[in-house]
C-alpha cells in the first residue's frame, strides 16, 4: 500500500529549496487564504492568494519574535524585545506599542504562541510563566499561570482559551470578568475542535472521540467509541467534522498512521473521504476551510491534500511561524451559512461516570494545583 511520510517530503522540500528565492515564479498560489509566514531573520511575509504574490507586512528594521493576524484580516500583533506591538496590516505606520511587559515565547514552531479573539478584543500570547492577555479595547491584562504552553487559541465566542501543552495536553480557561479560571484541563488528545461555544470534540491517545459540555459540568459523550483511534477533528464548512482513523482491525496500516473520514451531524455511520492512509506523526496543523493540512517542521512549510497525501513545499526554508488570513476571504464566496450551533446540539447523551477521561471534571483550586505539578 502506498503511503505519504510527511517527513519524507519535508526532508525533500528542505533540499529542493536551498538557495530558491522567493520571485514571480511563485506568485500563484491556491491557497484557502492569505498565508503569512515568520522568516527566521526577524520578518513577517504575506503570502498572497492567487497573482497576490509575496511582500513584507513588519518594518525591517524591527525583529520579530512572534506574530498574529486578527480574524477580520485587518490588524497584526506581533512581539519584539521591546514588547507587544499592534498595527494595521496595510498602515505599518499605525504601529504602536501595547505592552511593554509582553516577554518571550517558552517555544516557538510547535503552535501558534499568540492569538486574537474572535472579537478582536483580546489578545493571549505564551510567556515564560504562561500567558498573558492584553484587552484591545480597555487597555487591561489579564495573566495565566500555566508554564510551558505550546499553543493558544480560542472558542468560537471567545469565552474559553485554550492552552496547549507537550504530550498532547490541553488547558481550557474561562473568561471571568477580565480575568480567567480555570474549567477543565484533557490529559490526552490529538487535536481539539469545538462543535459548538461550549463543546469542543477531542481524540484520547487510546481511542474514541468524545465532547465535553462545559455548560454541563464539563459532561461527556462519545461521538464514536474506542474501536478506533482518531487523529485531528475539525469542522468543515458543511457542517461535517472532518479527522483520520485508524480501525483497531486494519493490521496493514501502521501505528501513527490514519485515514480521512468525516462525520455529518446526527448521523453514526462515518464516511471514508481520504484514499490512502497519512504519516499523523509530524507536526500538523489544519488549515482553513478543512481542504489543505500544514506540515511545519524544520523551518519547511508544506501544504497537502489530506485526501491523497499529495502536496507542495513553500519557497522558504527558514520559517518560525505561520498564520492564515481571514478565511473565506473578503473577495471570494462565504461558505455555506451554516453555525455550529445548527449543527451539533448543545445537549449530547452523558457518559456513564464510569468511563469518562479523567481530570476534566470541573476544575477547582485543588485539581488546578494537582495539574501544575505534575505538568
Amino acid at each position: 500500500m502506498m503511503m505519504f511520510r510527511i517527513v519524507t517530503l519535508l526532508i525533500f522540500c528542505a533540499i529542493t529549496l536551498q538557495g530558491v528565492q522567493v520571485s514571480a515564479q511563485f506568485d500563484a498560489l491556491n491557497l484557502p487564504a492569505d498565508l503569512y509566514v515568520l522568516l527566521n531573520d526577524g520578518i513577517v511575509q504575506r503570502y498572497g492568494r492567487g497573482a497576490a504574490g509575496v511582500e513584507a507586512v513588519t518594518p525591517p528594521d524591527e525583529f520579530v519574535i512572534d506574530f498574529a493576524v486578527s480574524q477580520d484580516g485587518r490588524q497584526i500583533s506581533y512581539r519584539t524585545e521591546a514588547g507587544l506591538i499592534i498595527a494595521d496590516l496595510d498602515a505599518p505606520e499605525t504601529a504602536r506599542q501595547v505592552d511593554t511587559m509582553a516577554g518571550y515565547p517558552p517555544l516557538r514552531g510547535r503552535g501558534f504562541t499568540m492569538a486574537w479573539s474572535p472579537q478582536g478584543d483580546a489578545i493571549a500570547y505564551t510567556t515564560a510563566d504562561g500567558v498573558r492577555v492584553y484587552y484591545t479595547i480597555i487597555g487591561a491584562f489579564a495573566t495565566i499561570t500555566q508554564p510551558n504552553l505550546q499553543g493558544l487559541s480560542w472558542s468560537p465566542d471567545g469565552m474559553y482559551l485554550v492552552g496547549e501543552a507537550g504530550s498532547n495536553i490541553w488547558w481550557i480557561y474561562r473568561r471571568d470578568g477580565s480575568q480567567f479560571a480555570l474549567q477543565a484541563a484533557i490529559p490526552s488528545s490529538y487535536g481539539l475542535e469545538w462543535v459548538t461555544n461550549r463543546v469542543p470534540v477531542f481524540a484520547p491517545h487510546d481511542g474514541g472521540l468524545l465532547t465535553m459540555n462545559l455548560a454541563a459540568a464539563n459532561a461527556q459523550a462519545a461521538l464514536l467509541d474506542n474501536a478506533a483511534v482518531y487523529r485531528y477533528p475539525t469542522l468543515a464548512p458543511d457542517g461535517r467534522l472532518y479527522f483520520f482513523r485508524r480501525l483497531a482491525s486494519e493490521e496493514e496500516t501502521p501505528e501513527g498512521y490514519g485515514t480521512l473520514v468525516a462525520l455529518s451531524p446526527g448521523t453514526p455511520q462515518v464516511e471514508v473521504l481520504g484514499q490512502t492512509p497519512i504519516d499523523l506523526g509530524g507536526n500538523l496543523r489544519w488549515g482553513p476551510g478543512a481542504g489543505v493540512m500544514v506540515a511545519f517542521e524544520g523551518g519547511v512549510l508544506a501544504l497537502f491534500d489530506p485526501r491523497t497525501g499529495q502536496g507542495f513545499p513553500l519557497p522558504v526554508t527558514n520559517a518560525v511561524a505561520y498564520a492564515w488570513g481571514p478565511y473565506p476571504p473578503p473577495d471570494s464566496a462565504a461558505p455555506p451559512d451554516v453555525t455550529a450551533e445548527a449543527i451539533f446540539p448543545e445537549t449530547f447523551p452523558t457518559l456513564d461516570p464510569a468511563t469518562q477521561i479523567p481530570g476534566i471534571g470541573p476544575a477547582t483550586e485543588e485539581t488546578l494545583d494537582a495539574q501544575q505539578t505534575q505538568t
